[in-house]
């Protein structure tokens, strides 16, 4: 059997945790993975489905981090990705350094040094270790040239995989300087009452999104134990109209969203200050493209500081959480939020309002929500288990206030957006 069959086989789980966010082994293959995944992937050998007759699981279960997403980031695509995650390992990358290191030989030899230095320049952190492949330079075929095809669709030794290998080899480098092992990290409580378990350091949150037949049938998958869901119109049994908490308590962008009015209502309390969220003209309110954001200062002074998807990856910078499977675009990012303020208002938790003569509509809670947001299940969530979620987009917008004011922040707020 070829060398490449072995890591061939470790492809489907590499593919499922970049595509899912977490990826489900037996034990034997998580052997496999888990020198590849030390540092971007944290391992968790508890199931969410573990009982008492069942306390030894015979899987395992890798869970994305940040530097996996930061090594997307880097590549072009999933497969340089993986190629990348492959390119640690001294047996596969040697070969390549070797390949690589002829082409340097070949680009020194040419009259100009501009292809020389282009290509130390993309090896980045990757220059170090292709220099000390140069007395082993070859540009010949290695013994991975079916993972290579599967990867790069070419060998490593053709033209066409320069780039690539760039790529591959400087991703692997930055790769290789994180090797310090993640904490493990809880599942997610479905039913949202313990948000400090939810939305704590290193959680990733997926972009929203709207449940599917298929995103229903899967529903109980596993796999998405870890991962704080995107989607935001999924119907717990036990809601009503009459108590729409627990339907905010499980859908984590409605919660998020939640509590940024529970903070704008509990800030408006003071008299003291507060935050606004206003549409500017031409945007259908019950589907607003952008939400702008504005702190009012104790004086009454209103400062425009960006929008509200600004404010929302403000706060998950600051808690250490992470969009899933990227980080999207301010612009769009508002976007998908208007289909999330669709969603609440139709479960009357935020509400609009329209402005006065020549004044913006504006939005903030529902009265009738905002009151069971003090009653028991409302009080322990919003007063104990999710006080600082709220707390801190307080704290954030009165620095981003004062950020404005000094100047060192730019807006993004598009005027007249539609």
């Amino acid at each position: 059997m070829k060398k490449s069959q072995s890591w061939l086989s470790l492809i489907p789980s590499l593919q499922q945790l970049l595509h899912q966010g977490v990826c489900k082994t037996d034990n034997a293959l998580s052997k496999q993975l888990l020198p590849l995944l030390t540092g971007i992937a944290a391992l968790s050998t508890v199931s969410p489905n573990a009982n008492a007759d069942n306390e030894h699981s015979d899987s395992s279960l890798f869970v994305a981090s940040r530097p996996l997403l930061q090594l997307r980031e880097m590549l072009n695509n999933d497969n340089e990705a993986m190629a990348a995650i492959l390119a640690t390992v001294d047996e596969i990358r040697t070969p390549w350094l070797n390949i690589m290191a002829a082409r340097l030989k070949e680009a020194g030899k040419m009259e100009q040094p501009e292809r020389l230095v282009q290509l130390v320049s993309q090896l980045e952190g990757a220059a170090g270790w292709v220099e000390s492949a140069l007395p082993n330079a070859k540009l010949a075929s290695s013994q991975f040239s079916d993972l290579e095809r599967r990867l790069f669709s070419t060998v490593a030794e053709s033209a066409q995989a320069i780039p690539i290998l760039c790529r591959i080899l400087a991703a692997a480098a930055w790769l290789h300087s994180r090797r310090q092992p993640l904490p493990a990290i809880m599942p997610v409580d479905q039913t949202g009452e313990r948000p400090d378990f939810n939305w704590c350091k290193g959680r990733l949150l997926e972009l929203p999104q709207r449940q599917t037949n298929e995103k229903k049938s899967n529903k109980n998958d596993t796999l998405q134990s870890y991962l704080l869901s995107g989607i935001f119109d999924k119907e717990p049994q036990s809601a009503s109209n009459q108590d729409p908490l627990p339907y905010v308590l499980m859908n984590p962008w409605l919660f998020l969203l939640t509590s940024i009015v529970y903070t704008q209502d509990s800030w408006a309390a003071e008299h003291r200050g507060g935050l606004l969220l206003e549409l500017s003209s031409g945007q259908n309110p019950f589907c607003p493209n952008q939400i702008q954001v504005l702190v009012a200062s104790n004086d009454g002074d209103e400062i425009l500081c960006g929008s509200l998807a600004e404010l929302i990856l403000r706060w998950l910078e600051r808690r250490q959480i992470y969009l899933f499977p990227s980080t999207p675009k301010t612009g769009e990012l508002d976007s998908q939020l208007g289909l999330v303020v669709q969603a609440l208002l139709a479960k009357k938790i935020w509400r609009y309002y329209d402005g006065l003569s020549g004044q913006q509509g504006y939005y903030g809670i529902n009265e009738t929500f905002g009151d069971l947001c003090y009653r028991r299940l409302g009080s322990k969530i919003f007063q104990r288990y999710g006080k600082t979620i709220w707390q801190e987009f307080r704290i954030l917008a009165e620095n981003w206030a004062m950020e404005v004011r000094s100047g060192s922040h730019t807006t993004t707020i598009q005027e007249g957006a539609i």
